[in-house]
């Protein structure tokens, strides 16, 4: 049985939920998070895992306060945890893998990545509802 067998989808979206309450927490332009997170499933279907990687780590340039690199710091961190990478950057694992792995961990971050659209969805719901209560 694979890892991603192994990860059901009741797991994954609990990640994908910690990630998300994680930054409303620590994150200031949690909106600008939102947008990324909704762009990431987009991004890997048109791209493909390396690319969407890149971009998140170009875009980002290392810096906390971008919601790029907070993105792509959690997807990789989810994704070294599942498929454990002798690399301590998964886009330097992804570059040097070979088709087998990276089939299988594109596949995982496309579904990480529907995971987190919907707990953000789920999310914002809930703010919503919190909103509008007396």
């Amino acid at each position: 049985m694979s890892n991603i067998q192994r990860w059901s989808v009741d797991s994954r979206a609990n990640e994908a939920t910690d990630c998300i309450l994680e930054a409303q927490e620590e994150f200031r332009a949690y909106g600008h998070y939102i947008s990324t997170v909704a762009e990431l499933p987009l991004l890997l279907s048109r791209h493909g895992l390396g690319q969407t990687l890149a971009y998140l780590q170009l875009r980002g340039a290392g810096r906390d306060t971008s919601p790029y690199d907070f993105v792509y710091q959690q997807v990789a961190r989810r994704l070294m945890q599942l498929f454990p990478v002798g690399e301590t950057d998964l886009l330097i694992f992804v570059t040097r893998c070979d088709s087998q792995q990276y089939l299988r961990l594109a596949e995982e971050a496309r579904l990480f990545a529907a995971a987190l659209t919907y707990a953000a969805e789920d999310q914002a719901d809930i703010l919503e509802y919190d909103e509008e209560q007396p």
